[in-house]
């Protein structure tokens, strides 16, 4: 893959100033004949922002995390199950110049073509995907309110990613507070082909012998920490060759 030149800002200096991989016996490098496998864990899409208002349900639009403006011109972020939070502005000074390091790290990874290849020449051999935006979706206390958002986030993330399955694997999410909506979307969505699950960071949990792998995240609501507790041994591709054969058509063991 042809890689173009750019300009190393001064704050990313540091970056070409790293001890580098000199003696290791093993590497993450791409052209290691005895490459380490490297999994990216914990990749968050950029959904579109209209998303949930474009395909949710019309009587529940009202109710998505929307900016108000106070009498004062002050913006605030609301959230059901949240309250709201002032909008911080942005500061167009600290914006990247053009053609700028940062700038390109910013545009990069909207393509999944394009994001496997900046991947692939970084070392890495599969990641899997959890929305962003839609971690809002896991506030509201409204069981039925909460599963129709994920439902918007799983169809849209299989249709971006699901071609792509075998390397980007997007995580499915599911609202636990009423089990049996969860059960019917866990279902539904391992027949879609998704082969792991994100539930908010206090879910309600049922005995299963579904054996598919759950992640907890604890990045949203009612939270004081930032974790991840993984509940079961999380496989990123139901056949085994999958890997072995991505890997050998980028020529690494």
């Amino acid at each position: 893959m042809e890689q173009t030149q750019n300009e190393v800002d001064e704050k990313n200096r540091y970056r070409i100033e790293t001890p580098g991989h000199e003696g290791w016996a093993r590497t993450a490098r791409p052209n290691d004949p005895d490459k380490y496998l490297m999994i990216s864990a914990d990749c968050h899409a950029n959904e579109p922002g209209n998303l949930w208002r474009d395909r949710l349900d019309a009587k529940y639009r009202d109710r998505l995390p929307h900016v108000e403006v106070d009498a004062n011109g002050e913006k605030w972020f609301v959230a059901e199950g949240v309250g709201k939070s002032r909008v911080r502005a942005r500061m167009i000074g600290n914006v990247p110049r053009e053609n700028s390091e940062d700038r390109l790290r910013s545009r990069v990874g909207a393509d999944p073509k394009e994001r496997i290849q900046d991947q692939i020449r970084d070392g890495i051999d599969a990641e899997i995907i959890f929305p962003n935006k839609g971690l809002m979706m896991f506030a509201t206390k409204d069981a039925a309110f909460g599963i129709a958002q994920c439902r918007v986030w799983n169809d849209f993330a299989w249709e971006i990613y699901g071609e792509y399955n075998d390397f980007m694997l997007p995580a499915a999410a599911i609202m636990t507070s009423e089990v049996a909506l969860a059960i019917e979307e866990i279902r539904r969505v391992a027949k879609i082909g998704f082969r792991f699950l994100t539930l908010p960071c206090k879910p309600v949990l049922e005995a299963t012998t579904r054996a598919i792998p759950i992640i907890i995240s604890q990045s949203t609501i009612r939270c004081g920490r930032r974790s991840r507790i993984v509940i079961s041994r999380l496989r990123f591709t139901s056949r085994p060759d999958a890997i072995h054969a991505l890997r050998a058509k980028k020529g690494v063991r």
